[in-house]
């Protein structure tokens, strides 16, 4: 698991190496690295259980409340709620979601 967080760290440095070079952060990916990979930290363990655990065990743990919604609804009810997004804007379906919890 280590191998594929330094590898995650490893690939989001050599994609955004033209914008990081401006920056001195090797010090900051020498802690997350130590962090991650060495055992007497178990940040490995931490990024499982509280990030990677949850997506793999709720997938609609990363949707929205209207994205959650528009799985569970019929066809017709997914159509209006769209056209309803389109005229409106998204923050307002999550507005009149949280009205009715109210």
């Amino acid at each position: 698991m280590a191998g594929v967080l330094y590898s995650f760290i490893t690939l989001f440095e050599i994609s955004f190496s033209r914008v990081l070079e401006w920056f001195p952060f090797w010090p900051v990916k020498l802690i997350a690295t130590s962090w991650v990979v060495l055992p007497v930290f178990n940040g490995v363990a931490y990024v499982y259980e509280n990030f990677v655990r949850q997506m793999l065990l709720n997938p609609n743990a990363r949707l929205g409340p209207g994205q959650r919604i528009l799985k569970a609804i019929s066809p017709s009810t997914k159509n209006f709620v769209e056209h309803f997004v389109k005229q409106y804007g998204p923050d307002a379906l999550d507005r009149a979601m949280k009205r009715k919890q109210k």
